[in-house]
């Protein structure tokens, strides 16, 4: 059961790491002023310019308290003082504001027309803008984004789509088919597949934590493996067996890497196997010393009691091993 567990999921972690290094090679190799969707940007002064004079912010303070910052901004050439009525530590955060004109004294509500206002003046491309949608909180597209939003399309050869802060009147970014391809690059990279918008999310600790159980596992296994000589090293020399069969008493040598199956054959030794040595037959039985290690195919077609007599398959015995020097040919009863 660990040993399937290990196998599914190193064949997770290693799907995910190859999607890592394709989208780490796509991000080195791509031109990032293509994909930062800021093609038709222009930016827009944040201040208004000399016009109208301003009402005296004093009242403003009194009729909207609780007030934490008042801020003079400019909303599409117009001037507007921002009541904060509440601190947040970034403008993506639930905000709690008002917006008053800072000549009439009017509330100001962001609605489609405003957003489109908005939209055009941090635009300078070739299109026209078309239908805003208001979209919600924490949206597909902007899932960082705690505050309503206006989405406002631009009918250019982008696809420009300009995102309008529908509490504050923030330009809160410009995207196009550029960066929407490098925002589904970043989604692979980062294993955001449930639309998080970061990359410290459950997903990726899952995979860390898998991560750390492979490596555990798998260095638990290479030092079995170790004890039990399975592995095959350049600097041993090859093996001469002695078979005992039918034929009497004869020697078996074991060049590197070949199992005990090829060398019989090849010395015109019969011995039984349907599969052609693939260990999926489990008729080239051989029995050896009880401490030769224990392979998968021979804990598959073989009973714990012929393993523990030292019964195996001939097909996974190889050359060059820590095993007894006698074989004896036959059949496992």
């Amino acid at each position: 059961m660990i040993a399937k567990l290990h196998k599914w999921a190193a064949a997770l972690v290693g799907l995910q790491m190859l999607i890592w290094a394709g989208t780490g090679l796509y991000f080195n190799l791509v031109d990032h002023q293509r994909i930062g969707g800021q093609q038709y940007r222009q930016s827009v002064p944040a201040e208004p310019g000399l016009g109208p004079e301003l009402m005296d912010p004093a009242a403003l303070l009194a009729a909207h308290a609780p007030v934490v910052r008042l801020t003079l901004v400019n909303l599409a050439g117009q001037p507007h003082y921002r009541l904060e009525h509440q601190r947040t530590l970034y403008p993506r955060q639930p905000q709690s504001m008002t917006l008053v004109d800072a000549v009439s004294g009017t509330v100001t509500e962001i609605d489609g027309m405003h957003a489109i206002a908005l939209a055009r003046a941090s635009y300078r491309g070739p299109g026209t803008p078309l239908r805003p949608v208001q979209l919600a909180p924490y949206s597909a597209e902007l899932p960082k984004e705690g505050n309503p939003l206006w989405r406002v399309a631009f009918d250019d050869d982008l696809s420009t789509v300009v995102f309008v802060d529908a509490a504050s009147g923030r330009v809160v970014a410009h995207q196009n088919r550029h960066s929407r391809e490098a925002a589904w690059m970043l989604k692979l990279h980062f294993m955001d597949y449930l639309g998080q918008g970061g990359f410290n999310h459950p997903l990726m600790w899952l995979f860390a934590l898998m991560s750390l159980w492979l490596a555990g596992t798998g260095l638990v296994w290479v030092g079995r493996n170790l004890a039990q000589g399975a592995y095959r090293w350049p600097w041993h020399r090859p093996q001469s067996l002695t078979l005992i069969g039918p034929k009497g008493t004869q020697r078996v040598r074991l060049g590197r890497g070949q199992t005990l199956l090829d060398a019989m054959t090849a010395q015109g030794l019969a011995v039984r196997s349907e599969c052609g040595g693939g260990g999926v037959c489990g008729r080239c039985r051989v029995q050896l010393s009880e401490s030769t290690p224990i392979h998968g195919a021979e804990r598959a077609h073989l009973s714990p009691r012929h393993l523990a007599a030292g019964w195996r398959l001939a097909c996974q015995q190889q050359g060059e091993r820590d095993s007894a020097p006698r074989v004896t040919e036959g059949h496992a009863p």
